[in-house]
């Protein structure tokens, strides 16, 4: 058997005693033979908690092809004791039986930043116990939250130049549905209340950033506060003389380069209005860019949607994206979305919460059993770690959703008034309800109390809000994809 503990983190309980032993790792074994995933065993006292070890992890299949790609492990144990032993160790087992341990240091985060507080700058101090706050509240399923978003999404622009079929935003977008381009000193008075703790942001979310003219300063503002920064382009955008050089200069951590074909009719089938050379050209420049400059970033990441009339081309794309110095190609499944109206009217006040159906909420519940069998957390990470600003200032539960009428309030608004006003206090008691296996909670209001997205992700999603990514990243200075 071979496997490893990728990390053991305790987390003290908001508000009670006890708290979260958070662990990650894998477990495989290495005969090659086809047999039920390893089962992770710990022993808390008299208590026994086991977890199987079948999530994918396609690093340890690459590195060992004896190692089952299906080997990953993420549980989160409650703990009734505030007392946890240094080291954790973890039996794993095969068909009932012993095959092998895993062990590993139990890391406790306050105790350990207030260990190396002293080769930290006051801001990563200040975005590191924010961030473990955020955690614990997460965790422990607070209604009201004392900490701040630690990532998120501020859109720069939302319009767009290109017309993809059974997109959110384009759909609005048809329906006459308009905003204004993102100014300077809005960002600045978002970044005055939540630069500080802010860790990660996409700076870019419903249309395309690089119709800003002032993305450059934009993102600069944001390094300023040492944010790492993040945008996805279609590329496809006529762009000034040295606008590359602007993107590399900002201090840019990472572009998405959302290239889905290798010609133009592939290409423009889903891109419409795009022009694929255009696109390439742009990418030819920025990478040219970071060469003269001799910058690492920003991580170019080209990212191939695929459906059934592209599929044909991914590989002569990743061969072109090799060719043109691109860092990183990848597939993602493209997903149509259903024609979807919006309501452009703004959310009166506190409305009436609303009753979540009957079919929509046996799905939550029988998400949270499954994830209750597997000692995993259920619920919205967005209600806890992220903000989704539009471009006018209006704010979101998350970046679903667009509609004025499913707005929180605006990026002005107090913070407490934001972050623990009735629709987001009654969202997050309406999911721990559910994650808890309560019979009867309370009602949520729109859209979470219609929300599909968290069937398929359960709440967690791991490209948005990775505690052990952004706690890594801040600590270490370990490199983040997105």
């Amino acid at each position: 058997m071979r496997g490893y503990l990728d990390s053991a983190t305790f987390f003290r309980r908001v508000g009670g005693p006890g708290g979260f032993l958070a662990v990650s790792g894998w477990a495989s074994l290495t005969d090659g033979g086809a047999r039920p995933p390893l089962v992770a065993e710990i022993r808390a006292g008299r208590t026994i908690v086991r977890f199987p070890c079948d999530l994918p992890r396609p690093d340890v299949a690459a590195a060992d092809p004896r190692c089952s790609e299906w080997s990953g492990f993420d549980a989160v144990i409650p703990v009734a004791d505030v007392v946890v032993p240094a080291m954790l160790s973890i039996d794993i087992m095969a068909e009932g039986r012993a095959c092998g341990s895993l062990s590993g240091p139990i890391i406790c985060p306050e105790q350990h930043i207030a260990a190396i507080a002293p080769r930290l700058t006051r801001l990563h101090r200040i975005k590191l116990e924010n961030l473990v706050l955020n955690e614990r509240e997460r965790l422990s399923r607070v209604t009201r939250t004392r900490s701040l978003p630690v990532t998120g999404q501020i859109d720069p622009s939302f319009g767009c130049n290109l017309r993809c079929p059974l997109c959110l935003s384009e759909m609005a977008r048809r329906d006459g549905y308009r905003l204004p381009t993102l100014r300077l000193d809005q960002l600045d008075r978002i970044l005055a209340q939540y630069g500080d703790c802010l860790v990660r942001i996409w700076l870019s979310l419903w249309g395309e950033p690089l119709l800003n003219k002032d993305l450059p300063a934009m993102i600069a503002r944001c390094k300023q506060r040492d944010i790492w920064v993040l945008i996805s382009s279609n590329m496809s955008v006529p762009l000034k003389p040295h606008a590359t050089e602007d993107l590399v200069r900002s201090g840019l951590d990472s572009i998405i380069l959302s290239i889905d074909g290798a010609t133009q009719a592939t290409y423009s089938r889903y891109r419409q209005g795009g022009s694929l050379d255009l696109a390439l050209d742009n990418v030819r420049q920025l990478v040219a860019a970071k060469r003269a400059l001799g910058s690492p970033t920003p991580h170019l990441y080209w990212r191939y949607l695929t459906f059934a009339w592209n599929r044909h081309e991914v590989e002569q794309a990743r061969q072109l994206a090799a060719s043109l110095g691109v860092d990183e190609f990848g597939t993602s499944p493209g997903v149509l979305t259903p024609e979807t109206r919006h309501d452009f009217t703004p959310r009166v006040g506190d409305q009436e919460a609303a009753q979540v159906g009957d079919r929509l909420l046996a799905n939550w519940r029988r998400h949270a059993a499954e994830r209750r069998r597997r000692t995993q957390w259920f619920g919205c990470d967005y209600h806890y770690a992220s903000i989704s600003i539009n471009s006018d200032g209006l704010v979101h539960p998350c970046c679903y959703v667009v509609s004025p009428a499913h707005a929180i309030g605006s990026a002005t608004d107090p913070v407490d008034q934001l972050r623990n006003g009735p629709v987001m206090r009654d969202n997050r008691a309406m999911f721990a309800a559910v994650g808890t296996d309560e019979q009867t909670g309370p009602r949520g209001h729109e859209p979470c109390a219609s929300c599909s997205t968290i069937d398929a992700t359960c709440g967690h999603i791991v490209t948005q809000t990775n505690f052990r990514q952004l706690y890594g990243y801040l600590v270490n200075g370990r490199p983040m994809r997105w």
